[in-house]
């Protein structure tokens, strides 16, 4: 889909027309512009999606879909009408009339697979395909229902009641909201959702590289979109969008700029193994000056390490080895060193680049932090460790991290393990009952929220009465960890939160629903999971209690 302004634009006829308009046995694989983007020739109910020109009334903009940003072909070989735009035939893609989601999944639900050719069976993934899209416009109307419901001061804590009843992230539930009010707004995504030409990503996607674009274009690229997304795949739709969005108002590219800059960030993704993703969100400069001296550290490592000249000291979670680094490293592990070995050292001196000492908070200095059984640590078990923010790893990794630890003492019950410290009677914490807070809950307590509690706010769970004087509130039963956005939620948005004695934290929406979030404890996990464990070989030289 391009933006093509060398040449006139026919006058359209109205949109029902376009979409009743029958081709008679003239009608081309090149379609003039009085077909219009949905033709449907004699042989039946399909969308050729071929040339049609969608127009900006007030712009005079020219949107083919039939374009690829480069201004080439999308898989079938061009063909150059004598006067005009280039125009290409887009694959057949077929289309229905709406129905409701329920009859979708009954036609789909009644033919055994095992029935059908292996033609039919693909025809079958697309019928279903249909279904989720429909149920996803569906799904959107009722979201979109719930957020004119909610007083406005109240709106921006929906998507965290959305996100604990899907059991899924905030940021995902914001993306829903943002999608079933942009359906509103653009009823051709939501004809699209329901037909099945495009789905919830590729939605999301005409929708990104539209916004803040002026309003007209806008209308007309989403709706151009819209149709041809049923024959491209995401990246393409992407770039077609990108590219006809940028060429028909190049003023807009500069703006979109400003505002990605203004959204730079850098997140943590945890993966397997023991694993995670650093993904930096950086203005293109900037990322590319980052690779670049990445690139000269490996080359200089792997200098050094050709040369003997130089030892990498080893990292706590090699395992031991009497080989020394050699040339052969792969120079991806040694971009991945170079990368870790800035931040390392500047947590090993506690200092900035700058020089001046890192800030802390809750009275701690900058650390990673590994909490881990006394017993696992003697090698009595191999209870799972935690890493705050990232989550279990496993037992020897946690004893060679531990060789060079320094260790924080919390003092539990020997009873239940539960947590043993003495209150305060003032309303902000020391430094030592906020560490333990921190400690034990390791994240925001929040139902699903991963954030490290390091980086929450320590917050009464009964709130603070200054005119109680005893007994002390400020306790490690009466504190526990919340991301900033979560404490608001609590204070302001109408969100209730008591803590159980077993450290569950049950939520109450404003909706009444309840949700429970279980306390950051290894032990009650890895007891879950013996207990479907087959019980041990019990012999006569085994110590009570067998």
């Amino acid at each position: 889909m391009t933006a093509l302004l060398d040449a006139p634009v026919p006058a359209m006829p109205p949109a029902a027309d376009l979409l009743d308009h029958r081709a008679g046995p003239v009608c081309g694989p090149v379609c003039g512009p009085v077909c219009g983007p949905v033709c449907r020739p004699a042989g039946g109910p399909v969308s050729r999606l071929t040339g049609g020109q969608v127009s900006s009334a007030d712009s005079g903009t020219v949107i083919s879909p039939a374009v690829s940003a480069a201004g080439g072909p999308l898989g079938s070989p061009p063909r150059v009408p004598a006067e005009g735009p280039l125009r290409v035939d887009l694959p057949r893609v077929p289309v229905e009339g709406p129905l409701r989601v329920a009859d979708l999944a009954a036609v789909a639900e009644a033919v055994d697979p095992a029935d059908l050719t292996d033609a039919d069976l693909v025809d079958a993934v697309t019928r279903w395909q249909r279904v989720v899209t429909a149920a996803t416009a569906r799904q959107a109307a009722v979201v979109r229902e719930l957020v004119a419901r909610t007083p406005p001061q109240h709106v921006q804590w929906v998507s965290d009641e959305i996100a604990c009843a899907l059991a899924t992230t905030r940021r995902t539930a914001d993306r829903m909201i943002d999608l079933a009010v942009s359906l509103n707004r653009f009823p051709a995504l939501d004809d699209g959702l329901l037909a099945g030409r495009l789905d919830a990503r590729k939605a999301h996607v005409i929708l990104d590289e539209t916004a803040g674009a002026p309003r007209e274009l806008t209308a007309a690229v989403v709706g151009a979109a819209s149709h041809a997304a049923g024959s491209l795949t995401v990246p393409q739709l992407r770039a077609q969008v990108r590219h006809t969005v940028l060429r028909a108002a190049p003023e807009h590219a500069e703006t979109r700029c400003a505002t990605a800059r203004a959204e730079r960030r850098v997140v943590l993704e945890p993966a397997d193994d023991a694993m995670a993703w650093i993904k930096a969100y950086l203005p293109a400069e900037e990322a590319v000056a980052v690779f670049t001296v990445l690139d000269a550290l490996a080359d200089r490592a792997d200098t050094a390490s050709s040369s003997a000249s130089r030892a990498r000291p080893a990292r706590p979670w090699q395992q031991p080895t009497t080989s020394t680094p050699t040339a052969a490293e792969r120079v991806d592990q040694r971009r991945a060193d170079a990368f870790s070995d800035v931040f390392l050292a500047i947590l090993d001196s506690s200092n900035g680049l700058d020089g001046a000492p890192l800030p802390r908070r809750h009275g701690m200095r900058p650390a990673v932090n590994v909490t881990v059984a006394a017993t696992t640590l003697l090698g009595l078990d191999e209870v799972p460790a935690t890493i705050p923010g990232y989550g279990a790893i496993p037992a020897p990794l946690a004893r060679r991290l531990a060789q060079d630890g320094t260790w924080r003492r919390i003092l539990t019950d020997p009873t239940d393990g539960s947590v043993r410290e003495r209150g305060s009677t003032t309303y902000r914490p020391g430094a030592a009952l906020a560490g333990t807070v921190v400690q034990r809950d390791e994240t925001c307590r929040f139902v699903g929220c991963r954030q490290p509690a390091a980086r929450c706010d320590v917050d009464h769970v009964v709130p603070f009465d200054a005119t109680r004087p005893a007994p002390p509130q400020t306790t490690h039963a009466n504190l526990h960890a919340l991301c900033r956005h979560h404490h608001r939620a609590k204070t302001h948005g109408r969100w209730d939160v008591e803590l159980r004695s077993d450290g569950t934290a049950l939520w109450t929406s404003p909706t009444g629903a309840t949700y429970a979030r279980s306390p950051a404890h290894v032990h009650a996990v890895w007891e879950a999971f013996a207990a479907h464990r087959p019980p041990p070989t019990v012999t006569a030289t085994d110590p009570p209690p067998f």
